[in-house]
């Protein structure tokens, strides 16, 4: 385990992400994860998760796994298009929760990317605004079949794109490629929309892992600038993150201890410090090192 800085308890803010890290393989929380996020904040560290999901599908994923309440003070959703501080650990009402921050594209920037995507002849959504950004408007070009489950899983939020009523703000563009192509892709169209500085995030497909979700936010969006944010707002400069996937990378890269579960994307694990799986109580272990590394610098014995 790589040494952290020296800190104190309440300097450090411990960070995960959500599916493949916190959340096991049975989308159902590790009962040994979450006693040691709580044993965390008893010691005075401040937990938080980083997710790609947007508020609702957070909400709905911890409805799925039965549980009311999480040991968190913050939750990161959409990658860093918004941070909401959590209302006494209650996850049954995110609309109770504070938002700290929120971050979308304005009317010019907006226009230029959807040009920009209709010349590639390739599917992609236009999500709005935060809190709402689970609604968003799609463009059918190639027939991606993960694609097209999206919209049907979807189809209560979702419509097709009509130019004359466009979202205002949107939080972010989704397109959904082959991940053989996926890093070609997403080069070429970083260089083409080079002047927009535009954050480019990859994540492995929920649905269907030959896929390969390529999300474009505004340039101060993704986990690690929001964590840092964070962290700067709270007083907590010391960042220790656990992640799984290439959207996780900016968490990781700005943590002065990044860790990786080993069911991570491969890159991933070449890169950082790994710990058990997801459904093997990754970051419980985690969480423990964090733990031990205080212990020892305060002097408190075991147990």
């Amino acid at each position: 385990m790589s040494p952290l800085p020296s800190f104190e308890p309440r300097q450090v803010l411990f960070v995960v992400d959500l599916d493949g890290t916190l959340l096991r393989s049975d989308r159902r929380f590790n009962p040994q994860d979450l006693d040691a996020l709580q044993s965390l904040r008893r010691l005075g560290v401040s937990t938080a998760v980083a997710t790609g999901r947007s508020l609702l599908a957070f909400h709905k994923a911890l409805i799925a796994a039965e549980r009311e309440t999480l040991p968190l003070d913050a939750v990161v959703v959409s990658n860093g298009a918004a941070i909401f501080e959590v209302a006494g650990n209650d996850a049954t009402m995110p609309t109770a929760w504070s938002l700290v921050e929120q971050h979308g594209f304005d009317d010019d920037q907006r226009d230029h990317i959807l040009q920009r995507l209709l010349e590639t002849g390739r599917n992609f959504a236009l999500h709005q605004a935060v809190p709402e950004n689970h609604r968003f408007h799609y463009h059918r070009g190639d027939e991606a079949s993960d694609f097209l489950l999206r919209l049907r899983l979807h189809q209560d939020r979702c419509q097709a794109l009509d130019w004359q009523h466009l979202p205002s703000a949107p939080s972010q563009f989704l397109m959904v490629l082959p991940s053989e192509l996926a890093q070609s892709f997403a080069e070429d169209l970083a260089r083409s929309l080079a002047p927009l500085e535009l954050s480019m995030l990859r994540s492995t497909s929920p649905f269907d892992a030959r896929f390969t979700w390529l999300e474009l936010y505004p340039p101060q969006v993704d986990k690690g600038q929001a964590c840092r944010r964070w962290g700067a707002r709270c007083g907590r400069p010391v960042l220790v993150a656990v992640g799984n996937d290439y959207n996780d990378l900016h968490m990781l890269e700005a943590a002065a201890l990044g860790l990786v579960v080993a069911n991570a994307a491969p890159e991933l694990r070449a890169r950082f410090e790994s710990v058990p799986s997801n459904d093997e109580g990754g970051v419980a272990q985690a969480a423990q090192s964090v733990r031990e590394l205080i212990r020892k610098r305060e002097g408190i014995p075991k147990g």
